[in-house]
């Protein structure tokens, strides 16, 4: 049996990327020091691991369920916030195990290094993709969303002053 010990530094509650190993997504917990943990177990001599962050305001039907979501909370109130950074990553390693494995995946800067993660560890590992970006459709996306909220706040406000009115 290989035990992989992973460690994600870098990240913060308002990104935190998906892990997956050999396809599955694995669920992580928070450490002290704020390095997100993971233990994994497995018969296997390798594995993948993919460390992505996808923006849901990148979707197809993006408008729509960010319309359903903005009405649904509220009107916002309890409305989760988007990422104001538009940050995406998308990273696949190989890793060959030994008996137990301690890596260390730390996320970078994107603007400065225009790496996504840079890992370390005591183990052979090779880098399929590396790759993290700013998306642009999406920030545009944020600002037509932004629009529209306040453009639905106005007619919330005009339809409640109409209606005390009457």
């Amino acid at each position: 049996m290989n035990n992989i010990n992973i460690e994600i530094a870098g990240a913060n509650d308002k990104f935190r990327p998906n892990v997956f190993i050999d396809g599955k997504e694995v669920k992580y917990t928070k450490n002290n020091f704020g390095a997100l943990e993971l233990n994994y177990a497995t018969e296997k001599d390798s594995i993948e691991i993919s460390i992505c962050k996808y923006l849901e305001i990148s979707g197809k039907l993006w408008f729509l369920m960010s319309l359903f979501f903005f009405v649904i909370s509220l009107f916002g109130i309890f409305d989760a916030r988007y990422d104001k950074k538009c940050v995406v990553i998308d990273c696949k390693y190989k890793i060959k195990l030994k008996e137990q494995t301690n890596i260390k995946f730390t996320l970078c800067n994107i603007e400065n290094t225009g790496r996504a993660v840079v890992w370390e560890g005591d183990c052979e590992c090779e880098q399929i993709k590396n790759e993290g970006y700013i998306d642009k459709k999406a920030k545009k996306r944020l600002k037509i969303m932004l629009a529209v909220k306040i453009l639905m706040w106005i007619a919330l406000i005009v339809g409640i002053i109409l209606a005390l009115a009457l």
